[in-house]
């Protein structure tokens, strides 16, 4: 019957909601697996429905609660996930939201097939109101949500409730979450902010949370838990509505405990995957926060996670400020300001909150490899609003017939090819400012490849200080006696972040430009193309100092951009660099407009006399602010962490060399015939720490290693280990193996064993682990301190960057915390 009614919805019969081939798909398979159990448990399945059906339990473990608004197309799929829960003890009330379709009658249809669902029609007030509707008539011992056109797997409640009880927790979440991406066609994972099984209930876990996550679908809540605390969603019709429930509950609950196991599968429709248009309706969202606010200053949480709130309410803040108009845009800071109070938090949503452009050109001789830099650009952890590649007409006189596929494949991922007049390569930046002046305008090159992590790292600098232009290739103007500046080819390379009327910044590295940066002179093609035609550096750096906008590294690291290969051959570098171009082009330049002149003069002066470890240009210097105090006490934190650190990993240094020194003697023996010539120890030594598997004492794959921790904790590893002959690198994957054993039920276990692995091997990739396993139990500081001394070189993968930025932010929001602490 049920096969029958799946073809029904698949040839779209009467009365059958249409349902796409992937669900269809899905469904039949799942369903045919039940299918194939039928022959074995049918009889006492129909039994136990038979005797079920006619009424509602009477001690349901989770009410599942299921607004109800213009669903008429996925209502039935969610119904059918919900009443096939293993978990039978359970109530599913369905509250109608006023809704104008179909919906109601659908609802009151699964109500008469299910005595477990109870159904409650209301006028239209929105989720908010309409959860708590539910809240209000429910009776389970815990509180599930799920929205209408979501579904969950069969055991989706059933885990969550096992998890709950093992660890007689108030919240319960799952990392189990798919999205299924209509327009796509496919499904994913959705980072929820929790992984494994574990419990939590230590602040700094619970401020990351905070960060992390502001969803109540994927979590169950102890019923008496939410009345205790009189936690209710806020009925603010808008966006982040559960912020309230979810945060609220994380900081409150006793325990919160996480499952891995079962699935809910949140759908992305067509109309949901695209940025709806900003109205008043988004300025709410400032009324949430500032319920939220008010509720933790009445739980006297809000000291506690003051700074972590702060944190949050500036992203959302910022995503919401995008794609407004101007107008809006002033409302929406100013009713910030007058919920918050708060200067440095306005300033900061009107700095960020700007449409975020990756701008770029290219030309007919490097057109064929440009789509490499673009894919890079569209791969990076932080996305833009838009990736724009600016070509002139000109050159391209049949368009898009003239670029070639490798290119136009990219448009479907997020690139815009537009057209403009032939500027050279100032078409990377002028056609931009013109079209987008309210922009914030990130210009890259077309013959290199960006590291996934780079535009994050302009976007963090620009933040950080918004009233600085950022880049991450910059050189040093040395200007001589007379005051005018040496050749170009003597302007050091410079990684300082202090911003600096000297410091000019170079396309390569891509360079960050907010809006009113620039001169009123910048789009005048007649005057630069005159002055400098291939120095578009030099003219963007000279209209920034004109606005008297200074100019900063945004990060200390030298840039690890990677040309592509045959790029290099046409680049403006081999007339302006070889035959000294540039220096014609800065006089042109400085006596076009003389002041410049006078503005680097005083600058040199200037820094002259300041001190040396002036490093934020803009910010008081003086302590006698309170939040300046603060900033100070957080950065001495971090700079004790920084030195402690930087001694721990000297004296692994030092205490490592020797044996590095004789791995590379037996290295040189053995390449060179002469190992005989070791004494007969050594060699035997050597040959048994080439081993490429550990010996079985240990186990194939270390399990005789780990079941002597679990039976004499790590004094039982160290003895096991020392009484094998396997070299260092062997025994730190003997403590990475346990690592990986103890993660998910030991993090601190699992941390020892990787802190252990790197002082035995200490190389890179070993501490990058060690630093995430760091950042898992909350020891943030000293992670971020150790991710300061890794290698830039060493690789990231894009999960992996993800964590590392995360880790950042959690680690300044601790050092704030702590800074507040000690300033009582």
């Amino acid at each position: 019957e049920a096969l029958e009614r799946l073809d029904q919805h698949r040839r779209g019969a009467p009365g059958f909601s249409p349902i796409s081939p992937f669900n269809l798909d899905l469904l039949e398979k799942r369903l045919r697996a039940r299918l194939s159990e039928f022959s074995e448990r049918g009889a006492l399945s129909a039994m136990a429905w038979a005797e079920h059906r006619p009424g509602s339990c009477d001690v349901p473990r989770v009410s599942i609660i299921v607004p109800v608004y213009r669903v008429e197309k996925y209502l039935e799929t969610c119904l059918e996930s919900l009443v096939a829960q293993t978990l039978s003890e359970i109530e599913i009330l369905l509250i109608d939201d006023g809704s104008p379709d179909r919906s109601g009658s659908i609802a009151e249809t699964w109500r008469q097939r299910d005595g477990r669902i109870r159904v409650i029609h209301q006028e239209n007030r929105g989720s908010g109101a309409a959860r708590n509707a539910g809240l209000d008539i429910a009776t389970g011992e815990y509180i599930g949500f799920v929205d209408a056109d979501d579904w969950v797997s069969e055991d989706y409640f059933e885990r969550l409730y096992e998890t709950a009880q093992q660890q007689q927790a108030d919240v319960a979440a799952s990392s189990g979450a798919l999205v299924c991406n209509e327009a796509e066609d496919s499904l994913r994972k959705k980072d929820t902010g929790f992984s494994g099984e574990v419990s939590i209930t230590r602040i700094e876990a619970r401020a990351r949370l905070f960060l992390a996550t502001g969803i109540t679908w994927n979590k169950i809540y102890r019923r008496a838990f939410l009345e205790t605390h009189r936690i209710r969603f806020s009925e603010i019709d808008c966006t982040g509505q559960d912020n309230i429930v979810c945060l609220l509950a994380l900081a409150l609950a006793n325990v919160i405990a996480t499952t891995e196991q079962g699935r809910y599968f949140y759908r992305l429709s067509a109309e949901s995957s695209t940025q709806s248009p900003r109205t008043r309706k988004h300025l709410q969202i400032v009324d949430i926060y500032h319920e939220l606010h008010e509720k933790l200053l009445s739980s006297n949480l809000e000291t506690d996670y003051a700074d972590v709130l702060r944190e949050r309410m500036r992203d959302d803040f910022v995503r919401q400020a995008r794609g407004m108009e101007e107008a809006l845009r002033a409302e929406f800071l100013a009713r910030i300001h007058e919920r918050f109070g708060d200067t440095a938090l306005t300033q900061a949503v009107d700095a960020s909150g700007r449409e975020l452009l990756v701008s770029l050109t290219s030309y007919p001789p490097r057109i064929g490899k440009a789509h490499q830099a673009i894919e890079s650009l569209l791969k990076q952890t932080m996305k833009a609003d838009r990736v724009i590649l600016w070509l002139a007409e000109s050159e391209f006189p049949q368009r898009e017939e003239d670029l070639p596929a490798e290119l136009l494949a990219l448009r479907p991922k997020g690139l815009s090819i537009e057209w403009c007049e032939n500027l050279r390569s100032y078409k990377k930046i002028i056609p931009a400012l013109r079209k987008y002046p309210q922009a914030l305008i990130c210009v890259a090159d077309d013959d290199t490849l960006y590291p996934g992590d780079w535009l994050q790292k302009l976007y963090d600098s620009y933040r950080e200080n918004p009233e600085v232009i950022s880049g991450l290739r910059m050189r040093r103007i040395e200007l001589a006696g007379d005051g005018w500046p040496r050749p170009y080819r003597r302007w050091p390379l410079s990684a300082d972040t202090r911003p600096s009327f000297l410091n000019i910044l170079t396309g390569m590295g891509g360079v960050l430009y907010p809006p009113g940066v620039f001169h009123e002179d910048v789009a005048r093609s007649e005057v630069f193309m005159k002055l400098a035609p291939r120095g578009d550096d030099l003219w963007l750096w000279a209209m920034a100092v004109l606005q008297r906008r200074k100019i900063r590294a945004a990060d200390t690291q030298e840039f690890a951009g990677v040309p592509i290969d045959g790029s290099q051959d046409c680049a403006l570098w081999n007339s302006n660099g070889l035959e000294d171009e540039n220096d014609l082009q800065v006089a042109n330049i400085l006596t076009h407009y003389p002041e410049l002149t006078s503005l680097l003069r005083e600058a040199q002066a200037e820094e002259a006399l300041a001190p040396q470890n002036t490093r934020h240009e803009g910010k008081t210097s003086s302590l006698l602010g309170n939040e300046s105090l603060l900033s100070a006490l957080a950065e001495n934190l971090r700079l004790c962490a920084l030195v402690d650190a930087q001694k721990r990993i000297r004296h692994l240094e030092a205490q490592n060399a020797l044996n590095a020194r004789l791995g590379n003697l037996l290295l040189t023996s053995v390449t060179s015939g002469a190992v005989v010539s070791l004494p007969f120890r050594l060699g035997k030594f050597f040959r048994e720490s080439c081993r490429k598997t550990p010996p079985k004492s240990l186990g194939k794959h270390f399990e005789k290693l780990i079941a002597a921790f679990e039976q004499g904790g790590f004094a039982a590893v160290e003895a096991r280990l020392l009484a094998v002959s396997i070299s260092p690198a062997m025994q730190a994957s003997a403590y990475t193996a346990l690592a990986r054993c103890l993660l998910e039920r030991d993090r601190a276990g699992a941390t020892e064993a990787a802190r252990r692995a790197y002082e035995i091997d200490p190389k890179p990739y070993r501490l990058k682990w060690l630093i995430f396993r760091l950042h898992e139990t909350g020891d943030v500081i000293e992670a971020e301190a150790l991710l300061d001394i890794l290698p830039l070189e060493t690789p990231f993968s894009p999960s992996e960057t993800r964590q590392a930025r995360q880790l950042r932010k959690e680690a300044r929001i601790t050092r704030q915390r702590e800074a507040r602490r000690k300033n009582g």
